[in-house]
C-alpha cells in the first residue's frame, strides 16, 4: 500500500444534483488519457493509478478527494506529485468547464441511464431508501443518474476552493515515519503543517506543457438502433419444461410441443405455426416469454485452419450493445514457467501501453480486456455496437507492440511479484485450492517457478517474446449481440489482418487434463501457514461428466449443502466458513467439502467431515419419494435460470462451443435426465463412487501457526512433485 490522498473540504453540494460539479471536477482531474495528470505522473514513474471525486458530505459540507498510488519513487518524491496536481488545477483555472465536455458527461449520463442493466427486487428497494434521503421524491428514478444544467461558475466556485491552504494531505504507507499512536486502534501516525514557502510555490506554480484537457471521445455512440433480427430461434426441451411453468392454456402448449426442434425466422412466424390468434397485447406478452425461454441458434461464422468463429444474433436483450470474445491460441503460452510468466507481463504491458484509449473507452460505456490462459492470450470486446468495430480495430493494433519503458515494466514487475508473495496471506481454504490445482491439473506451473523466473526476465526479453508470441496461432471466437453476421467478420478480419500468424495445427494446441487418482486410494497433503487459521479440505473424484451423472450430482448436491451447513456450522460450530457441493475440473466431476476454522486443528476438521459422510449418503439412498421430487424441482428450476446480461450470455456461449463441445442445448438433455431420476439412481451413484473401496479422494489440510498438524490415514503427500511423479501423464489424465 502506498497511496496519497488530498482531501479539500467545501460547501455542500447535494442541492446541485442537475449540475453535479463536483462529478465534472472529478471527470477532468481523474482523467487518465492522453495529456492528463496521471498520464504525466505514469511518464515520470510517481504514479500508477489515480481517481477523484466527491468525497464525504451531508447537508452542511462536503469534499473533493484526489486518490493516487504511489510508486516506490512517487513515495520518496510525494511533494513533486502534489505538485503537479496544482499544475492540473492551475490549467483548469483557465479552461472553466468546457461545454464540450458537459455534453459528453450529460450524454454518456444520459446513454447508460437508458441501456445500463437495471437492478430489481430487493437491492432497487434499498437503492432508493437511500436516494430518497438525497433526491426529491418525485426525481428519484431520475435525478441521481442524469445531469441536465451546465452551470460553469458554479463548477468555477468549487474548482477555486482547491488550494494548498484548504488541502489535507494523507499519506498510507508501510514505511513512513510516524512519531504517534492513535490511543483507540493504536494506528501509528504523524502529523505536521507544512511551510509557508512551500505553500506559496504550490500556489503559483507554471503551466506543465504535457497537460491537456482531454480531447473529444472518439468512442462515443452515435447509433443506438437495435437492428432487425435475421437469425434464427427455435424451441427445446427445456424450453418447453420453462413454457409450462407459465400456464399458456393447454391447447396452446400443445401445439408448441409439436415445433420442437424447428428453427424459426422470428416469433411472428413461430406463433403463426402454433396456430396463435390473439390480440395484440397478448401477442407481445408472449413474445416476451418465448425470448426468455427460446434459444437461439449459434452458426459458425469462419472455420479454416487459422480461426473457428460462433455468431449468434441477440434476440432476448433487445439492446444496442454487443460482446465479442477471442482466444487466440499460441503453442508459446504455457510451454514453460518463463514463458508463462512472460505471457503474465506481455498481458500487463499491452494492457498498461492501451491504458490512455482504455479511459475514453471506458467513459463511453465501452469496455475490452486481455488476459491470459493456458490456452492462449483472451480479448473481449463490449459495449455499443455503433463503436465495436473501432474498439477492435484500435486494440488489435497494439497487440504486436510493447511501448512501456524500463521504469514502468520494472512497476509491473513489481506488482507482479506483490501478487506471488501475497499467496502465503490468503485465506487457508484458497490457498488449499490452489494446492488442489498444483496436484491435479495437467499442465500446471506454480507460483514459486513464476518468482523464480520472473527475477531473470528484462524488457528487451518482453519484447523479444511479444515478436514471437503470435508467430503460429489458431483464434477460436463467439460473437453475440446487437450486429449482422457481415459486421461480425469484419471484426474477425480485423484482428486477423493485425495477427498475420501462420497455421497452428491441432496437434500443437494444448490440451488439458485431470490427474484420476486410483480407486481406493487418499491422498493427504499437509501444508503449514504463515496465519492462524486452519482449513481442510476433502474431493472425492467420481467420474467423467454425462448427462446422467451431472443430473444425478445436482441432485444430491442440493440435498447435501443445507445438511451439511447445519451439522458442522450451525450444530458443532466447527468453523465460520463451511461449504459442500458438486465441482468440475476440466470434465472430472468430483464432491468438495470444506471447513475452516480459528478454534480446531485440520485434523479434527477432517474428522469430524468423514464422520458426517457415511450417515449422509446412507439417508439419501432411502430418501422418500416426496422429497426426491422437491429436489429434482429446485434442480430443474435452477436449470431454466438465464443469464441476466447479454455480457454473461455471450460468456456462456463462449463457454459451450469451446469447453463442451458446441452442445449449446446441453441443458435439455441434463433437464431431462433429473426428471427421470429415481432413488435406484441415488443408490448407484453410491455403490459405484462413496463407498470406502471405491472412493478417489484427496484431502488438503492447511494448518494454522498454533494448530497441529496430526497423523495421517492413507497416503501423506511428501511434495507435489513426488505425487505427479506417481500419475504420470497423459496415461493418468483425463480427459
Amino acid at each position: 500500500l502506498r497511496e496519497l490522498i488530498l482531501i479539500f473540504p467545501l460547501p455542500s453540494t447535494t442541492r446541485y444534483y442537475r449540475s453535479r460539479p463536483l462529478n465534472m471536477l472529478g471527470f477532468l482531474v481523474g482523467h487518465e488519457g492522453r495529456g492528463s495528470l496521471l498520464s504525466l505522473l505514469k511518464q515520470e514513474g510517481l504514479a500508477t493509478g489515480l481517481s477523484a471525486g466527491g468525497g464525504d458530505f451531508t447537508s452542511a459540507y462536503s469534499s473533493f478527494e484526489i486518490k493516487i498510488q504511489l510508486t516506490p519513487k512517487g513515495l520518496k518524491r510525494r511533494k513533486k506529485v502534489i505538485q503537479r496536481v496544482f499544475q492540473y488545477i492551475r490549467l483548469l483555472r483557465g479552461k472553466s468547464l468546457p461545454r464540450s465536455v458537459y455534453e459528453e458527461v450529460r450524454r454518456m449520463a444520459e446513454i447508460d441511464y437508458r441501456f445500463d442493466e437495471k437492478i430489481e427486487g430487493t437491492r432497487l428497494v434499498n437503492m432508493f431508501s437511500l436516494l430518497m434521503q438525497i433526491y426529491p421524491l418525485r426525481g428519484v428514478e431520475n435525478d441521481p443518474f442524469l445531469i441536465t444544467e451546465y452551470r460553469p461558475r458554479l463548477f468555477d466556485s468549487m474548482l477555486f476552493r482547491l488550494i494548498p491552504g484548504n488541502m489535507l494531505a494523507l499519506v498510507a504507507a508501510r514505511d513512513v515515519k510516524t512519531d504517534q499512536t492513535e490511543p483507540i486502534y493504536g494506528t501509528e501516525y504523524s502529523f505536521n503543517n507544512r511551510s509557508t514557502e512551500l505553500l506559496r510555490k504550490w500556489k503559483n506554480l507554471k503551466l506543465h506543457p504535457k497537460l491537456a484537457l482531454p480531447k473529444p471521445n472518439p468512442f462515443l455512440p452515435e447509433s443506438l438502433e437495435v437492428v432487425e433480427f435475421r437469425g434464427k430461434v427455435r424451441l427445446t426441451y427445456q424450453s418447453l419444461v420453462g413454457l409450462r411453468r407459465e400456464a399458456l392454456g393447454e391447447d396452446l402448449t400443445k401445439n408448441l410441443e409439436k415445433l420442437v426442434g424447428r428453427n424459426f425466422s422470428g416469433w411472428q412466424e413461430l406463433l403463426s405455426a402454433a396456430g396463435f390468434r390473439g390480440e395484440a397485447a397478448e401477442r407481445e406478452a408472449l413474445e416476451e416469454l418465448l425470448a426468455k425461454h427460446a434459444l437461439g441458434n449459434p452458426v459458425i461464422l469462419r472455420d479454416d485452419s487459422h480461426t473457428r468463429i460462433w455468431y449468434q444474433q441477440d434476440f432476448r436483450f433487445r439492446k444496442p450493445k454487443t460482446r465479442i470474445i477471442f482466444r487466440v491460441r499460441s503453442p508459446l503460452v504455457y510451454d514453460s514457467p518463463r514463458n508463462a510468466v512472460l505471457s503474465q507481463l506481455y498481458s500487463d504491458a499491452v494492457s498498461e501501453d492501451l491504458n490512455e484509449i482504455g479511459y475514453p473507452v471506458k467513459l463511453a460505456g465501452m469496455e475490452y480486456s486481455i488476459g491470459v490462459d493456458k490456452k492462449g492470450i483472451n480479448l473481449s470486446f463490449s459495449g455499443y455496437s455503433d463503436r465495436i468495430l473501432e474498439l477492435v480495430r484500435t486494440v488489435s493494433g497494439q497487440l504486436k507492440r510493447i511501448g512501456i519503458n524500463r521504469e514502468t515494466f520494472e512497476t509491473l514487475v513489481e506488482k507482479r511479484l506483490r501478487r506471488y508473495a501475497n499467496f502465503s496471506f490468503q485465506q487457508p481454504y484458497q490457498q488449499a485450492f490452489y494446492y488442489r490445482s498444483l496436484l491435479l491439473e495437467h499442465p500446471k506451473y506454480s507460483l514459486w517457478d513464476y518468482e523464480r523466473e520472473i527475477r531473470n526476465i528484462t524488457l528487451k526479453d518482453l519484447k523479444k517474446f511479444a515478436s514471437r508470441l503470435y508467430g503460429k496461432t489458431f483464434i477460436e471466437g463467439f460473437i453475440y449481440g446487437n450486429l449482422w453476421s457481415d459486421t461480425a467478420e469484419e471484426a474477425v478480419d480485423l484482428l486477423s489482418m493485425e495477427l498475420k500468424g501462420g497455421e497452428l495445427p491441432n496437434a500443437e494446441r494444448l490440451r488439458e487434463g485431470v490427474i484420476q487418482i486410483n480407486p481406493g486410494t487418499k491422498h493427504t497433503l499437509v501444508k503449514k501457514m504463515e496465519i492462524e487459521n486452519s482449513a481442510a479440505v476433502i474431493e472425492v473424484q467420481l467420474d467423467q461428466t454425462t448427462p446422467r451423472l451431472r443430473g444425478t450430482l445436482m441432485v444430491l448436491d442440493t440435498a447435501l449443502q443445507p445438511q451439511f451447513y447445519n451439522e458442522l456450522r450451525t450444530s458443532q460450530q466447527l468453523g465460520y466458513i463451511v461449504n459442500s457441493g458438486m465441482t468440475e475440473l476440466e470434465k472430472t466431476l468430483s464432491l468438495i467439502f470444506l471447513v475452516q476454522s480459528g478454534k480446531y486443528d485440520a485434523a479434527t476438521l477432517e474428522q469430524k467431515i468423514d464422520a458426517f459422510l457415511p450417515g449422509f449418503f446412507s439417508t439419501l439412498s432411502e430418501i422418500p419419494e416426496e422429497e426426491l421430487e422437491t429436489l429434482k424441482e429446485s434442480v430443474v428450476n435452477g436449470k431454466l435460470q438465464k443469464a441476466t446480461s447479454l455480457s454473461a450470455e455471450a460468456g456462456r456461449l463462449f463457454n459451450i462451443a469451446f469447453e463442451y463441445d458446441a452442445r449449446f442445448d446441453y441443458n435439455s438433455e441434463e433437464i431431462s435426465a433429473v426428471e427421470k431420476l429415481t432413488r435406484e439412481d441415488l443408490r448407484r451413484l453410491v455403490r459405484n463412487y462413496l463407498l470406502p473401496e471405491r472412493m478417489r479422494i484427496l484431502v488438503l489440510r492447511m494448518v494454522g501457526q498454533e494448530h497441529r498438524s496430526g497423523p495421517v490415514q492413507g497416503n501423506r503427500i511428501e511434495s507435489v512433485q513426488a505425487f505427479r511423479k506417481g500419475y504420470p501423464c497423459p496415461h493418468s489424465c483425463l480427459p
